[in-house]
């Protein structure tokens, strides 16, 4: 079978560390994959090329020529299934079905939701209608499309995460000593909150604690791309002299290794879908600190393996911090145990794959 997996490029963002996952899995189940792209960016090139799965990366000028050529390549490809990640390829995808399609149609929905749903999303609900499947990567975002769309409400599975057992476990490091070192894998756009997480670490200042932020600065030749906050976090951190407790990094492969050295990962978004970090976080045996929004609670249960808190409000992310501090040794490691066992039963890879054959047209 060919399964031809759209998305708008392989950068270092968790959208694409799912897709590329799911190919890998596909793959040693004996299927053919194919990637078809707009973004010229390969973050998984050793992947993709250790494994021989053909990336297309379309050519266009402007916003026409890049639906029309990615379009084009989708029905060139011959696919027997699509499964595409992502706004804008789920949108080409739905196009490509018209005026008919032999191939089975999978559009997955991975962006968390909160409040009232917009213009945007209504108009691109409407287009799921021309999809077989649309798969959510979080219960909170189910309920939200089957309640704003319920014309979708046959179509909508919910497939969360996966996690790769195998790079993400336990590892053996050198932990740090007499502070507690807190890392984020995260983009610096604005709906990851970087700014308040670090108005927080401000908030402790002379406390024993430190940020680490690892993530894709969004960032073209000097200058901010979408809503890239890059600058006003480094801007924050200078200004207030915190260049010995916040360090800002671009993405990292090491990103196990890191977690594991991690006294607690975080993640400060305003929303989220499924979150890899959190996923990835817990199969380290790590305690989390997360903001209060969609699936969160679902997966850090206040003070069980994690903590809590408002991430638009600095006090109660600085207070989050305190309890993660003011944890001993016993706590921390049965918070790493509860992590360990959530992470087993809930993020298997074998399962996430299951579920994505079952919804393949055969």
């Amino acid at each position: 079978m060919k399964v031809v997996l759209c998305i708008d490029g392989l950068g270092s963002g968790g959208a694409q560390r799912q897709i590329v996952l799911l190919a890998e899995l596909l793959i040693s189940s004996g299927h053919t994959v194919e990637f078809i792209t707009y973004l010229d960016d390969n973050f998984y090139k050793e992947v993709t090329e250790r494994l021989g799965i053909n990336v297309v990366t379309v050519k266009w000028t402007n916003l026409f020529s890049r639906t029309y050529n990615f379009l084009l390549a989708v029905k060139q490809a011959k696919p027997d299934n699509v499964i595409s990640f992502l706004d804008n390829p789920n949108l080409i995808t739905e196009l490509a079905s018209l005026p008919f399609r032999k191939w089975g149609l999978i559009v997955s929905e991975r962006t968390g939701k909160i409040g009232k749903i917009s213009t945007r999303d209504k108009v691109r609900f409407h287009f799921h209608r021309l999809a077989d499947v649309v798969v959510t990567n979080s219960y909170n975002l189910s309920h939200f499309v089957m309640n704003n769309a319920p014309w979708l409400k046959k179509k909508v599975h919910t497939i969360v995460n996966a996690v790769d057992f195998e790079k993400f476990r336990p590892m053996e490091v050198t932990p740090a000593k007499d502070v507690v070192k807190i890392v984020v894998a995260a983009s610096y756009q604005r709906l990851k909150n970087p700014e308040n997480l670090i108005k927080a670490i401000h908030f402790l200042k002379g406390q024993p604690v430190e940020l680490y932020w690892y993530g894709n600065k969004m960032m073209k030749d000097g200058v901010p791309q979408n809503t890239s906050r890059y600058l006003d976090a480094e801007s924050y951190v200078k200004t207030h002299g915190l260049e010995k407790v916040v360090f800002l990094d671009g993405p990292s492969r090491e990103i196990p290794r890191l977690f594991n050295e991690a006294s607690a990962v975080c993640l400060p978004s305003f929303y989220e879908g499924c979150p890899n970090v959190i996923c990835e976080a817990m199969a380290c045996g790590k305690p989390v600190l997360a903001s209060n929004v969609c699936d969160n609670p679902r997966l850090v249960k206040e003070g069980v393996n994690g903590f809590l808190f408002d991430p638009n409000n600095v006090t109660s992310i600085a207070d989050a911090i305190k309890k993660l501090m003011a944890l001993s040794p016993v706590q921390v490691d049965k918070m790493s145990m509860e992590n360990l066992a959530f992470a087993a039963a809930e993020f298997d890879k074998s399962v996430f794959l299951n579920k994505y054959l079952n919804l393949l047209k055969v």
